[in-house]
């Protein structure tokens, strides 16, 4: 890090220098979100989301464009949603307000963990659409599915999609359920499959075997991933010289 930034006003080195600057990885963390963390910095959330709500909390996010897409998606994630809420007495806080027998808010600390990833996730995804000082070229989410249910999953498959349009999105996973909603189309590489093959990790296209059977609609990405056979492209022997 100390020599990057060190070489980084050499030309051909400040271009490496911006490139990895403006790579955001993310794994947001309940109990550190519920904690409610005051933050100098209100315009970026950290790669925890403990500062989330800090972020959250400013008027320039409440006026956003992403404001409102998040709103919409939580709709669809949140069972009978009816609104999110912001309050700030001693720490910032978020409620999420449910309409069962009236308007019922529930603040963070009655929120469950699915609940309050999903907010992380899509303040994430959105947050450049308020701090335009931002730039994103990557973001990286690590396994968004854990603690939602498949249908939630797909909701924030399809907010991913949305924000692609500007970034790109990288996403781990051990989820099934999220890759039957992939539809690879023409992109073969839009999934890459990992493995450990002799202390070495091996990141790839999926094997063509195993891609012919998904165009086929023999199974899915889901159905081979629970088999245990979505597998890396093994590498092409080395030509004896």
């Amino acid at each position: 890090h100390l020599y990057l930034v060190r070489v980084s006003g050499i030309e051909n080195f400040s271009i490496i220098f911006d490139y990895l600057s403006n790579m955001s990885f993310y794994n947001p963390i309940p109990h550190l979100i519920k904690s409610r963390k005051l933050d100098s910095n209100i315009y970026k959330v950290s790669k925890d989301a403990d500062n989330l709500f800090n972020t959250m909390f400013n008027s320039r996010f409440l006026e956003s464009t992403g404001f409102r897409k998040i709103s919409d998606y939580l709709t669809k994630i949140i069972q009978n949603y009816t609104g999110i809420s912001f309050t700030h007495t001693d720490l910032p806080d978020v409620g999420i307000s449910q309409g069962y027998l009236g308007d019922e808010t529930f603040w963070s600390q009655n929120l469950s963990d699915g609940t309050l990833r999903a907010i992380a996730i899509l303040f994430i995804l959105f947050q450049s659409s308020f701090a335009k000082e931002l730039k994103f070229l990557i973001i990286g989410i690590e396994e968004p599915e854990l603690a939602l249910h498949p249908a939630a999953t797909s909701v924030l498959l399809d907010a991913m999609r949305e924000a692609s349009q500007n970034t790109q999105v990288l996403v781990t996973t051990h989820s099934p359920d999220l890759l039957d909603n992939v539809d690879l189309g023409n992109g073969d590489e839009l999934v890459l499959a990992v493995d450990a093959r002799d202390g070495e990790t091996i990141i790839a296209p999926i094997d063509s075997a195993s891609l012919e059977i998904v165009k086929e609609n023999l199974f899915s990405l889901g159905d081979l991933l629970r088999m245990r056979q979505l597998e890396p492209e093994k590498p092409q022997p080395k030509e004896q010289v």
